[in-house]
C-alpha cells in the first residue's frame, strides 16, 4: 500500500498489512508442506515399486540402474549408489558399484570411499546404523545406509544430494531408503538360495546319471565276470589261459568298485548312526581321490588300521573326506604336488580322538584365506560345488561333536585337521551294534538240487542269458522271462513249479520290487531274490518290507550268487 500524504495509513491499515501478511506466511507454509508431503509420497511409492522390481526380476543387477534412478527422480537426488562393501583385510579385492545421477557430467567418484570405508563407519554399518560421510567443507554430505545379507554386511545404498539442498532425508524418506536397502538385500540373498539350489540340483542329476551308468556298467561287467569264472572251470590245466583269465576277473572287479565308490558318494542315504570304521573309508576315498587326480599330483595315504572306530553316520562322515581331498586337489594347480591323507589316533583336550588330516604342499593359505575356508560361495565363485561341500563338510563336523581346524603345519604346508571324539563312545554303544554278519562260504552244498526250478526275470537279453547260462551250470532249471508282466503270467498259470524268483529291481512295466508284492499274492511262500546294479538303503529297506529274501548288488560273482540262491531256497533268514 502508498499513499503521497503522510500520515494517510492509521491502526486500521496496519493491522490489515499484519493480518495478510501473515496470511501470505500461512499459505506459503502450507504449500511447501504439500509439496514436501507430495514429494515423500512419491518416494515412499518408488521406493515399494523399486524393491517390487528388483526382487521380481530374474537378475538384479540388471534391474538396480532402472531402480536406483526411480527413486533418484523421486527425491531430487544428485546421486544415488549401491556400492558392495569390500573384506577389511583384502585391499585389492574388487567390488560392485551402480550409480544414478540425473545429468551427465563428471563420474561419480566417491564408490571406492564407500566400498573401503574406516573402521568406525565399518562397525556402524553392521551394526546396521546409518552412516554419514562428509568429504570437505563445499562437498555435500553423503548419507549410507546398510545392506545387511543374511546379519553381514554387504554394502551400503548412499544418497548425496544437490549442492543447493544440503539437508539430509527426512524421517519418512529414511524409512523408505531402508525399505529398499531391505530389498536389495533379499534380492542378494534370493541370488545365494538360488546358486545353492542349482548347485544341488547338478548334483541330484549326477546323482541320477552315476546310478544310471552304474546300472548299466555293472550290466556290461557281470558277463564278463561271469563268462570268466566258467571258462576258469574249462581250462583247469593251461596255466597261462587261467592267469590272463584271472586278470580280466581282477581287472573286471576293480572296474565295478570304483563305479561303485563313485555311486556310494551321489547317491542318497538315510541318516543312521553306527559305529563306523574310518580306515575303510578313508582308505576307499584315497583310492578315489587318486583315480580323479590330474597328472602331477600324488595321492598318498596313510591310515593306522587300528585307530578305532567312532560313532556317527558312515555315509556323512565320507562325504566330509572327499569334499577335503577334492579341496586339497583342486588347489594345486598344475605343478607336481602331492596330497597327503592321515588317519590316526591322538590324545588332545582331556580326551582321545580319532584324526583326519589332509595335507598339500600348494599355495601357501593365507590368515584371511584360512578363515574363510568353510564358507560356502554363490554358484558365479564357486562352478564345481566345492565350496558348498566344504561349508556341508564344517556343519557335519559339528554335529559329530567334532572340532575341525584349517593351519600350517611344520614344514610350511596347507593342513586340514578334523578331529572326531573316541569318547563319545560308550560301552553301551559298542555292545549295541552288532558286527555284520560274515560272508557265506561257497561249498559243494551251494549248488542246485535235483528238480529245482528258477524263474528268471530281466529286461537286457545279454543279462537274461548270461544270468540262465551261469543258473544252469550249477544246475537249476531256469525259465527266462524279459518282463515282469510274462512272469507274472507263468506264475499265475500254475502248470509249472518254481522254487524261486531271481529279479532285476528296475524294469520298464514293472520294477523287481512291484513283481515281488505281485508274486508274493499269488504264492505267498516262494522266494525271491533282487540282483541289481544300484540301489540304496531306502530302496533295499522297501525291498525288504515286500517280501524279498535277499538284496544283491551287481556284479556279483558266481559263488556268491550261487551261496544267495541257496540260503533264499533253504529259508535261511538274511544278515
Amino acid at each position: 500500500m502508498a499513499s503521497p500524504r503522510p500520515n494517510a495509513f492509521g491502526d486500521l491499515h496496519r493491522d490489515t498489512l499484519d493480518f495478510l501478511s501473515s496470511l501470505s506466511g500461512l499459505a506459503y507454509g502450507r504449500l511447501q508442506a504439500e509439496a514436501a508431503n507430495a514429494r515423500r509420497s512419491r518416494f515412499t511409492e518408488a521406493a515399494a515399486i523399486a524393491g517390487e522390481r528388483l526382487l521380481a526380476a530374474s537378475d538384479w543387477r540388471q534391474t538396480m540402474h532402472a531402480a536406483l534412478g526411480m527413486l533418484g527422480s523421486a527425491l531430487d537426488a544428485a546421486t544415488l549408489a549401491a556400492v558392495q562393501v569390500v573384506p577389511a583385510d583384502d585391499a585389492s579385492a574388487a567390488h560392485e558399484e551402480y550409480a544414478w545421477q540425473p545429468y551427465f557430467g563428471e563420474p561419480w567418484m566417491r564408490g571406492d570411499e564407500l566400498a573401503r570405508p574406516s573402521a568406525e563407519a565399518r562397525a556402524q554399518l553392521s551394526r546396521g546404523d546409518a552412516w554419514q560421510f562428509v568429504a570437505g567443507p563445499d562437498r555435500a554430505p553423503l548419507l549410507a545406509k546398510p545392506i545387511l545379507d543374511d546379519g553381514a554386511l554387504w554394502g551400503v545404498l548412499a544418497i548425496e544430494l544437490p549442492s543447493g539442498r544440503w539437508s539430509l532425508p527426512d524421517r519418512d524418506e529414511r524409512l523408505a531408503l531402508r525399505a529398499f536397502s531391505n530389498s536389495v538385500a533379499g534380492a542378494i540373498a534370493r541370488e545365494r538360495l538360488d546358486a545353492t539350489l542349482r548347485t544341488r540340483q547338478r548334483m541330484e542329476a549326477v546323482g541320477s546319471l552315476a546310478a544310471g551308468i552304474a546300472h548299466d556298467f555293472n550290466n556290461l561287467l557281470w558277463p564278463i565276470i561271469l563268462y570268466s569264472e566258467m571258462l576258469e572251470r574249462s581250462f583247469p590245466g593251461d596255466q597261462r589261459a587261467l592267469a590272463m583269465l584271472r586278470d580280466m576277473q581282477q581287472a573286471a572287479r576293480r572296474a565295478s568298485e570304483l563305479v561303485q565308490q563313485v555311486l556310494a558318494i551321489s547317491r542318497h542315504r538315510d541318516r543312521s548312526l553306527e559305529l563306523v570304521g574310518l580306515p575303510d573309508i578313508v582308505a576307499d576315498v584315497a583310492h578315489l581321490l587318486r583315480r580323479a587326480a590330474p597328472p602331477g599330483i600324488a595321492v598318498q595315504a596313510e591310515i593306522d588300521a587300528d585307530a578305532g572306530r567312532v560313532l556317527g553316520d558312515p555315509a556323512e562322515l565320507e562325504q566330509v573326506v572327499v569334499a577335503l581331498g577334492t579341496r586339497a586337489i583342486a588347489g594345486q594347480g598344475l605343478a607336481r604336488s602331492q596330497v597327503r591323507v592321515i588317519l590316526d589316533r591322538v590324545d588332545r583336550f582331556g580326551g582321545r580322538w580319532m584324526r583326519i588330516c589332509v595335507c598339500d604342499d600348494g599355495p601357501e593359505l593365507d590368515p584371511a584365506a584360512r578363515a574363510r575356508f568353510f564358507d560356502a560361495a554363490d554358484g558365479a565363485a564357486d562352478p564345481d560345488g566345492v565350496a558348498a561341500r566344504l561349508a556341508h563338510a564344517r556343519r557335519v563336523v559339528a554335529e559329530h561333536a567334532g572340532r575341525i581346524e584349517v593351519r600350517l603345519d611344520d614344514d610350511g604346508h596347507n593342513l586340514v585337521e578334523l578331529l572326531l571324539p573316541l569318547d563319545a563312545v560308550d560301552f553301551d554303544a559298542r555292545t549295541a551294534v552288532q558286527p555284520m554278519a560274515p560272508a557265506p562260504t561257497p561249498n559243494a552244498t551251494d549248488d542246485a538240487r535235483p528238480g529245482e526250478r528258477i524263474l528268471l526275470v530281466d529286461d537286457d537279453p545279454a543279462v537274461l542269458e548270461v544270468a540262465r547260462t551261469m543258473l544252469e551250470t550249477i544246475g537249476y532249471a531256469v525259465v527266462a522271462c524279459s518282463g515282469g508282466a510274462i512272469a507274472l503270467d507263468r506264475l499265475r498259470d500254475g502248470a509249472e513249479r518254481f522254487d524261486l524268483i531271481l529279479t532285476d529291481l528296475t524294469m520298464p512295466g514293472m520294477t523287481g520290487i512291484e513283481l515281488t508284492i505281485a508274486a508274493k499274492g499269488i504264492r505267498p511262500s516262494i522266494p525271491v531274490v533282487c540282483c541289481t546294479g544300484y540301489g540304496d538303503e531306502r530302496i533295499e529297506r522297501r525291498a525288504y518290507e515286500a517280501g524279498m529274501s535277499a538284496f544283491v548288488r551287481k556284479p556279483i560273482d558266481f559263488e556268491r550268487l550261487s551261496s544267495t540262491i541257496r540260503r533264499a531256497i533253504d529259508g535261511v533268514a538274511r544278515g
